[in-house]
């Protein structure tokens, strides 16, 4: 999957250039069943509950069933979940998009490009999104024919949703602008803070939250609560990667209490999240100011 850090990249050097550069999004279906399983890669599973509503199992198998025999099938294609789908998905990609004359981008293995004279085209993959930027509409539009013999491609157009981050792109003043407000919505109301008073910083002032501090408490959180702050911690690592990083600090600082968080560990993660609650409208704006031309 391509890294964050990448999308950014290549986001702000395309909108920097204006209506030069072409950014489109586009969509692979049933990634995963466009691969095979090797021969010597044997998953077995049991029959999905209802199978029988769409296809009858043959007589043999009805017959064993009968008889109070267990009956499993054995995958042929790999499935969302499993181990070998996502490398099995990258390698069937990489050798299509290799065979289009692509390359692989040295510092991000989810990255193909493709230079034909003065025109360029860029794939930044992330399992089944893809992000093109390209200076040439031709190239793109043949590029996606080419793939769309090797798997179903739906062409999404101009980009403006990616990964749970809403893409608004401004052409006049070279710019572009990412936000996760619906994400921040939905985190919020999965740990029941929809209703919580914002606060207007990440962290309290001077806050020390190590162990030895005289301002952590001694007292230790359920193994329920841990879990609980564990899946706040993540949530909360997706924001500060994609479009927050003013919480960043934050939330390295109490990633380091996973093992052993503490109840103060517990309120501060909460008041990074009414820290969001507060800034949830704000978009991370990248481009014309923060990017020379290099198109």
């Amino acid at each position: 999957m391509v890294r964050p850090q990448t999308l950014r990249i290549l986001l702000v050097l395309g909108a920097a250039n204006g209506n030069n550069i072409i950014i489109e999004q586009a969509d692979v279906k049933n990634t995963y069943l466009n691969t095979w399983m090797h021969d010597d890669e044997v998953v077995i599973m049991d029959i999905p509950k209802f199978y029988e509503l769409f296809r009858q199992l043959p007589e043999k198998f009805k017959r064993l069933t009968k008889l109070g025999r267990q009956v499993a099938l054995q995958l042929k294609r790999p499935l969302y979940g499993t181990k070998q789908g996502a490398h099995h998905w990258y390698e069937e990609l990489k050798r299509i998009l290799l065979s289009f004359g692509f390359k692989v981008s040295a510092t991000d293995e989810a990255t193909f490009y493709k230079v034909d004279s003065k025109d360029f085209l860029v794939i930044a993959a992330a399992t089944d999104d893809f992000t093109i930027v390209t200076n040439s509409r031709s190239l793109s539009t043949k590029t996606k024919a080419q793939l769309n013999q090797h798997f179903e491609l739906v062409d999404l157009g101009n980009i403006n949703w990616l990964l749970g981050v809403s893409v608004t792109r401004n052409l006049k003043d070279k710019t572009i602008s990412l936000g996760q407000q619906a994400y921040v919505e939905q985190i919020l109301a999965c740990f029941g803070l929809t209703d919580a008073h914002p606060d207007v910083t990440s962290m309290e002032s001077g806050a020390d939250y190590h162990f030895d501090s005289p301002s952590v408490s001694p007292t230790l959180l359920t193994p329920t609560e841990k879990t609980t702050y564990r899946e706040m911690i993540g949530s909360l690592m997706y924001c500060a990667t994609m479009t927050h990083p003013n919480i960043a600090y934050a939330v390295s600082m109490l990633s380091q209490f996973l093992e052993a968080p503490c109840t103060t560990h517990l309120k501060a993660v909460k008041h990074v999240f009414c820290y969001l609650l507060g800034t949830k409208h704000l978009k991370l704006v990248l481009g014309q100011h923060h990017c020379r031309r290099i198109f």
